[in-house]
């Protein structure tokens, strides 16, 4: 999987999973959503969070 350049997305991508964690997959899926990424594709990202794209050349946290 080729890495992510948009830092922003990543940082996105990266904040939905931690409010998975807290407060559950449909709350994370509707931040993405609002933020213009496609729900089939939020829900691929939440279902599957260790198969992300990293930003660069780390993962961010």
């Amino acid at each position: 999987m080729r890495p992510r350049r948009d830092y922003e997305t990543a940082r996105l991508i990266d904040e939905s999973i931690k409010l998975m964690q807290s407060q559950g997959t449909y709350r994370a899926a509707r931040m993405l959503c609002e933020a213009g990424v496609r729900l089939d594709t939020a829900y691929r990202v939440l279902r599957r969070p260790e198969q992300r794209r990293i930003y660069g050349e780390a993962i961010l946290h």
